[in-house]
């Protein structure tokens, strides 16, 4: 036993002399033995005159080699379903800038697939006009000059494989491996993100306009009202012939429509207050119709078309009827005079949260659709992205408040719903409306 306890302890110490010597001290203890075998899937072994060496150094060797290699395999396993598992783009690049990893999430982001994209460089998803700052960039942090950018979280902008550039949150990571310098990227499309933080900053930006708006209101009518009161006394003085009266004649018509002006603004400031009932959708249509027949011009062609029963909905009436006129009041003045078609319809609609355009609902499922629509001038991209602005309006001055479409905004948020706008330059403008249903017609 001593002796072959100092034939290990020997082996042991050529094993640090190199491959040569390992191999005929093997061969001296008449061991046949390849070395190529022992790096492959099987070892192949017979210890002619020395088993004892085989189990307890070969062995041992050979049991350790193999479960290191099983540890890296599930190490690359877990990391692939990880990576496969996460909707962020996980992206890899070498020191020269070439891509080595490229995961399914980044796939479904960009738009192009991992074999599209290993061994390339990222300009493909990067903007045009950043590209050269990119690689400056990378230059300095490949030679540590901008440390701090890993592992910090930061905005910047991608483009897909459309051509469409969109905002992502990207952080960076570095690491080692076989002697070279990797740079690995997270990166995740904040396009919804953005969107709904500006809808809240919309929403708080309307509530504190509406609070002041009310307070504005409510001393313009307090201001208004001897002003229009004394001065149709003093025209009831006055006789029909007299430059006096039509003087006053001009001052009425201005107060009065200062005072239509306040009421706008009263109930712009109003739309929280409590007046929602549950009605047929279908059948408040009608009656909201109705009403505003009277105010659609006769050289307009008009289009309605309403689906019978198509469900209740939690809705205020009145507020109903306003956003019908503004938005109607729109396309009327959007078309020439002469000629132009104006289309109403309300269908029952699936929507889902899924959809970019219903991600802030808070619920999804069955809506009314309210589509308003013409075949006027249409919007350009400027105009179409301030139409909720508050005071925005592109009619000429004493014509439009721009308070109109604000306040449409707010009735459907109001009412939990969500409300889309297509426009095409002249070729016209499409809103519709969706409101939840809460139940069907029949119940």
């Amino acid at each position: 036993m001593v002796r072959e306890l100092t034939i290990v302890l020997k082996i042991a110490v050529i094993v640090f002399l190199g491959e040569a010597l390992i191999m005929a001290a093997l061969s001296l203890l008449g061991v046949e033995f390849s070395w190529a075998v022992l790096f492959g899937d099987s070892l192949s072994l017979t210890a002619l005159s020395s088993p004892f060496i085989y189990f307890l150094v070969i062995k041992p060797f050979v049991t350790a080699r193999d479960a290191a290699e099983a540890a890296r395999h599930y190490v690359e396993d877990s990391f692939r379903a990880v990576a496969a598992s996460t909707t962020d783009a996980i992206i890899a690049i070498d020191s020269m800038g070439s891509i080595v990893m490229w995961s399914e999430g980044a796939a479904d982001v960009f738009g192009y697939t991992e074999a599209e994209m290993l061994g390339k460089t990222l300009d493909r998803i990067i903007p045009e006009r950043l590209r050269r700052q990119h690689d400056e960039t990378l230059g300095r942090i490949v030679h540590g000059q901008k440390a701090h950018l890993i592992g910090s979280p930061r905005v910047q902008s991608g483009v897909r494989r459309d051509g469409t550039e969109f905002p992502l949150e990207m952080t960076l990571g570095s690491w080692q491996a076989n002697g070279k310098t990797y740079f690995s990227a997270v990166l995740r499309d904040i396009t919804e993100r953005i969107a709904q933080e500006t809808r809240a900053r919309q929403a708080d930006k309307m509530d504190a306009l509406g609070n002041l708006a009310g307070g504005i209101a409510h001393d313009l009518k307090n201001l208004l009202f001897p002003i229009i009161s004394l001065t149709t006394m003093s025209i009831r003085d006055l006789p029909e012939d007299s430059r006096t009266r039509k003087r006053l004649e001009k001052v009425l018509q201005a107060g009065e429509r200062a005072n239509q002006l306040v009421r706008r603004i009263h109930a712009f400031s109003h739309l929280d207050e409590e007046g929602k009932e549950k009605v047929e959708i279908s059948t408040a249509m009608e009656g909201a119709l109705d009403l505003l027949h009277c105010a659609i011009p006769k050289y307009l062609g008009i289009k309605i078309q309403l689906t019978p029963q198509v469900g209740v909905v939690e809705v205020d009436l009145s507020q109903l009827q306003t956003v019908l006129m503004n938005l109607t009041s729109n396309a009327v003045d959007a078309m020439d005079k002469g000629h132009g078609t104006l289309s109403i319809s309300l269908t029952r609609v699936t929507v889902s949260r899924q959809d970019p355009s219903f991600s802030s609902l808070p619920h999804e499922g069955d809506f009314a659709c309210i589509k308003v629509s013409d075949t006027g001038a249409g919007m350009d991209e400027t105009t179409l992205s301030q139409i909720f602005v508050p005071y925005f309006t592109t009619k000429k001055r004493g014509h439009g408040t721009g308070l109109g479409m604000p306040m449409v905004q707010k009735f459907v948020t109001r009412h939990e719903g969500a409300i889309t706008v297509e426009s095409l330059e002249g070729k016209g403008t499409t809103f519709r409306i969706y409101l939840p249903i809460i139940s069907d017609a029949e119940s």
